[in-house]
This record gives structure tokens, sequence and C-alpha cells, in this order.
């Protein structure tokens, strides 16, 4: 499994806010929704018709993928270490 530092931005009503983690992903680093369901847990994320981003059912947030990058395998104890 690759592990990637994901970077999310998430519109919380009027708040706009981004996290950032380290993410196992074994699909395609271009599946945005996919990437954001497994972010999320939520599954019921859509594409929004209005923006580019994705809208839960479940709740009013929304969220799209800011940025993904690969992280290689003798990195990620140091990332670790200072605590992503």
């Amino acid at each position: 499994m690759k592990q990637y530092m994901v970077i999310v931005t998430v519109q919380d009503g009027e708040f706009e806010y981004g996290d950032q983690t380290i993410l196992g992903w074994d699909g395609d680093p271009t599946d945005e929704q996919g990437i954001l369901i497994d972010y999320t847990g939520d599954c019921t994320l859509e594409k929004s018709e209005w923006s580019c981003r994705y809208e839960s059912k479940t709740d009013y947030r929304v969220y799209s993928l800011y940025s993904i990058k690969e992280i290689e395998e003798e990195d990620l104890p140091i990332l670790r270490k200072y605590g992503f």
C-alpha cells in the first residue's frame, strides 16, 4: 500500500479550513472522490452540481482534495515522529 500526504479543504458553513494527514491508498491517486470517501468515512459524498467539490449527504460539509503527494517509505518514520 502506498502512503500519501493528503491536504483536504473542508467548507463548514461559512468557514473553510485545511486538514493534512497521511493516507494509505491502494487506488488511483487521481480518484478524488475515492480518496475523500476514505478520508471522511462518508460513502454518501457526491460531486456538487454548483462547484468542483464533493458534498456530504449526511451533514452540511463540502470537501475538496487540495493536494496529494506520494511519500517514500524511508520518509514515513520521520513524518510520524513529528505528528503526521
